[in-house]
């Protein structure tokens, strides 16, 4: 069918999750998605009968050449990749990966689609120009396959299930990674990664989407052009499965000590300069406001981001396809706490930043690490 795209694609997320994704028109919306339930079902069945050896042979070598391009990626990819490994639970290396591949196979993968579909979450989410189901609802077939798919067995207690979590920082709130580059890469790069609270916490989300903001703005061009550390710096904020924080990443051909002693320095002169509360709101909250309520955010680095076909196709940026991801982020998460402006992303707390004091955001800020802030 002509206007229509359907994806699926298994989570990088720490947990065995298959996502699929189909957009279109409404009208055949549902047809696609249970066309696809029912490959899934005849799956569960006949493997053996729809995927042969070679297929499943073809399947192996398609997934090895992923990992291999992962292997000899930049050191900024790496970086990416690794910063998320060391927030979240499961986010497995590619040599674990790689290892576990080789181990597989055909009689495996014959027992584990079976036992794959005999007990899992579901989660669904229809997004868009959908009208209102008032004689028949359309998802009536898809939920039938669903069960059959599952056997019926959709009664899991989906609070005994164990969603991956995020790793706390023990010993202090930033954490750097100097990734590990191929031979043929002259690159070095660097993430510092600044746990700031935790996602469930409206306080440090709130403070932390405004910090990331005022950091941006603030620092970004400071790095870049005053010192050019290199040819990509970025400061984002940075939203883990249970945690909130900033990661401060810089592509370069220095070294990493370099690279981090220049950022510690940055960060303690701003840090300890203070501000007024007249210029935080003129200057950062309002603007941060204006763009919040008008659904746009500071950029966020989340593992949704990270999927393998964002690597090889390149992530679509329309407004639909980032909403779409934020909202889907929450329901993965579990979150459930969306913003009213449509965008899809965390909701946070509005009156707060419109009443921040200048002494308060810096008492904010400088809780983060007892080294790197201090006054």
């Amino acid at each position: 069918m002509i206007n229509y795209t359907w994806k699926i694609t298994a989570s990088v997320k720490g947990d065995c999750r298959i996502s699929i994704n189909v957009a279109g028109p409404t009208e055949n919306l549902f047809y696609i998605t249970n066309f696809i339930l029912k490959y899934f079902l005849s799956l569960k069945k006949h493997l053996n009968e729809l995927v042969s050896k070679q297929d499943f042979r073809n399947a192996r070598i398609k997934i090895r050449r992923k990992y291999e391009k992962l292997q000899s990626s930049n050191s900024y990819l790496i970086g990416l990749l690794a910063s998320a490994a060391i927030q979240d639970e499961n986010l497995w290396s590619p040599e674990t990966r790689f290892e576990c591949l080789e181990n597989i196979t055909y009689d495996d993968m014959e027992l584990y689609t079976k036992e794959f579909f005999s007990s899992c979450v579901v989660s669904g989410f229809l997004n868009g120009d959908v009208p209102n189901f008032t004689d028949e609802n359309p998802f009536t077939e898809s939920l039938a396959l669903i069960k059959e798919l599952f056997e019926n067995n959709l009664s899991v207690n989906k609070d005994s299930y164990h969603f991956p979590s995020s790793y706390v920082f023990s010993s202090a709130n930033e954490y750097s990674i100097y990734p590990e580059t191929s031979k043929d890469d002259t690159s070095s790069s660097i993430f510092m990664i600044f746990q700031t609270g935790f996602r469930s916490d409206i306080y440090s989300k709130t403070m932390t989407e405004l910090t990331a903001h005022i950091m941006h703005s603030a620092l970004t061009s400071v790095l870049r052009t005053e010192y050019q550390l290199g040819y990509l710096v970025s400061i984002d904020l940075r939203i883990n499965n249970e945690t909130v924080g900033i990661v401060i990443s810089v592509l370069s051909l220095y070294t990493t000590d370099y690279l981090k002693s220049v950022i510690e320095s940055v960060l303690q002169k701003w840090c300890s300069k203070n501000i007024s509360t007249d210029e935080l709101q003129n200057k950062y909250v309002k603007p941060f406001l204006e763009f919040y309520n008008n659904g746009i955010q500071s950029e966020q680095v989340s593992i949704a981001r990270l999927s393998f076909d964002a690597i090889n196709n390149g992530a679509n940026d329309s407004v639909m396809m980032k909403q779409h991801k934020s909202y889907w982020q929450q329901i993965t998460d579990r979150t459930f706490s969306f913003a009213p402006n449509y965008s899809g992303k965390d909701k946070i707390d509005l009156e707060l930043l419109k009443n921040l004091s200048g002494d308060e955001f810096m008492k904010f800020i400088r809780t983060w690490n007892s080294t790197t802030f201090q006054k």
